[in-house]
């Protein structure tokens, strides 16, 4: 026997082997393969064979669903119609949770919710201790204007009295008035008429049978006048006389 020939090393490029040695696919494994794919197929056609033949069980389904679909539509249209009101966009969050409350414990969110209304109520006092002294101020304000506004001074005080009166001899009838100053002594009297002036300081505006009204010369009191009545004790007198 002559010695045996070595076989070459087999390398990736080659053809698998069979289990008798020879390189190729297996018959068998081939035939398995094959058989799985058709037993899967018909368990596929079986299934579905409703929906593949005319006048399977989901055919007939389907035609009567098709059959009533008027009928349906006809008594869905006869039914009456309901308000349905669209609620508020804000209500459709009212119920829902919102994810962020809770991202710190009850405790610190209740100790931060005080903390605000704290915060908030010093607020207020400060606006309203700023309110009190600028209503302050302004008062204090008013008050240094008043006092740096010279006042006008009353005007001179008139110290006669209305002793008696009598009429002119005319046709008006006007009157004239008998006057004594007050703190005089002695019968010093003054009889004036109206318009005429007194100390360059009053004017006779009206003289009746009860008053003289008295005005003044100052322009700054040219609005003023005072009334000056009778004297009781003349009203009986004989002095207070008419003349026609």
């Amino acid at each position: 026997m002559g010695a045996a020939r070595a076989r070459p090393a087999r390398t990736a490029e080659d053809p698998p082997m069979s289990a008798t040695g020879e390189s190729g696919t297996d018959p068998r494994r081939l035939r398995l393969l094959v058989g799985l794919l058709v037993v899967l197929a018909l368990v596929a056609l079986w299934t579905n064979r409703g929906l593949l033949l005319p006048g399977g069980g989901a055919g007939t389904a389907i035609g009567d669903d098709v059959a009533g679909l008027d009928a349906r539509l006809k008594m869905l249209s006869s039914l009456p119609e309901l308000p349905i009101d669209r609620p508020a966009v804000e209500s459709a969050f009212l119920g829902k949770r919102n994810l962020f409350d809770f991202t710190s414990s009850p405790e610190a969110l209740a100790a931060e919710a005080a903390r605000r209304r704290q915060q908030e109520q010093l607020a207020q006092q400060r606006q309203q201790q700023l309110a009190q002294a600028a209503e302050r101020r302004r008062e204090e304000l008013s008050r240094r204007q008043a006092d740096a506004t010279p006042r006008k001074p009353p005007p001179p005080e008139f110290r006669y009295r209305y002793l008696a009166y009598f009429r002119k001899m005319s046709n008006d009838g006007e009157f004239i008035a008998v006057l004594q100053k007050q703190g005089s002594r002695g019968p010093e009297q003054v009889i004036v008429g109206v318009g005429e002036t007194i100390e360059d300081r009053f004017v006779v505006r009206d003289i009746n049978e009860d008053e003289i009204v008295i005005g003044y010369t100052d322009p700054r009191y040219e609005d003023q006048t005072k009334a000056v009545r009778i004297v009781e004790s003349a009203t009986s007198s004989p002095s207070r006389r008419r003349r026609r």
